[in-house]
C-alpha cells in the first residue's frame, strides 16, 4: 500500500479484516520530524485500500499500535509518551481515552484479555 509518510508500526484485527498503521519517521534526533509523524492509518486487509484515516493527534511518531483482543478498541502509543485508546466501530475510529505519565516514550504496547 503507498502510504502517506513512512509506515512505523502496524498491527491486524482479530478478524483479520483491517490493518492499522502508525506513521512516523526516526525522530528529531535523526533530523526534521516529518509532517506525518503522529498520524495512523487503517487499511482493508485484503486490498490496502485507506479505509480511515483518525484525527492526528500526536507529533510524534507512533512506536506501537495495537487492537485489543476482541477488536472492539485500539490502542495507539506515540514516542511523545502518551497511548491513546480508541473505539473501533466499523470503519469509524474516536479517542475515549489517554494513558499518560509515561516517563519516557512507549516502546510496546499490549492487550491483557479478561476473564
Amino acid at each position: 500500500a503507498k502510504l502517506l509518510g513512512p509506515g512505523r508500526s502496524c498491527a491486524c484485527s482479530p478478524d483479520g479484516r483491517l490493518v492499522a498503521v502508525g506513521l512516523g519517521s526516526g525522530g528529531r534526533a535523526k533530523g526534521k520530524a516529518s509532517p506525518h509523524d503522529g498520524k495512523w492509518l487503517v487499511l482493508d486487509a485484503e486490498t490496502l485500500q485507506q479505509v480511515a484515516t483518525p484525527p492526528q493527534i500526536r507529533q510524534q511518531r507512533i512506536s506501537d499500535i495495537k487492537f485489543s483482543p476482541d477488536g472492539r478498541l485500539v490502542a495507539v502509543a506515540s514516542a511523545d509518551n502518551f497511548v491513546d485508546i480508541y473505539t473501533a466501530n466499523n470503519h469509524a475510529f474516536e479517542k475515549v481515552y489517554e494513558c499518560k505519565g509515561h516517563s519516557s516514550f512507549i516502546q510496546k504496547i499490549d492487550w491483557s484479555m479478561t476473564l
